[in-house]
């Protein structure tokens, strides 16, 4: 009885405690791991395979590019276009106004009639 009290073996009972959780614990933790990696990697995949290198030059004219393509669409949603540029105007007809063309229309069209008519 005397050996079982003490700071020695309390501190090995706790510690063959501690290995055995641990021991229980690793295998479900290594799986959930696994399957946080494996989803990370098939978000990773639907995103694509990257267009671009890791060079600052092509890096650089990448963001030019989709700047251009951004600064194209605004300025063709603006103009009443709907987004639409050279390249798809055929294959999508608009059959109503927007951004700046339908504000355009509701001032010119609505709002000045409405103000006439009173």
């Amino acid at each position: 009885l005397l050996g079982k009290c003490g700071t020695r073996p309390l501190t090995k009972s706790l510690n063959n405690i501690l290995m055995h959780h641990i021991r229980d614990c690793l295998p479900e933790l290594k799986n959930r791991i696994t399957m946080m990696v494996s989803d990370v990697q098939v978000e990773l995949d639907a995103l694509g395979t990257p267009a671009f290198q890791n060079s600052k030059s092509t890096m650089g004219g990448t963001l030019l590019g989709m700047l251009s393509k951004f600064g194209t669409n605004f300025a063709a949603i603006i103009e009443g276009k709907g987004g639409q540029t050279n390249t798809n105007a055929s294959k999508n007809a608009v059959n109503e106004l927007f951004g700046g063309a339908r504000i355009s229309y509701i001032f010119t069209e609505i709002f000045a009639s409405s103000l006439l008519s009173v």
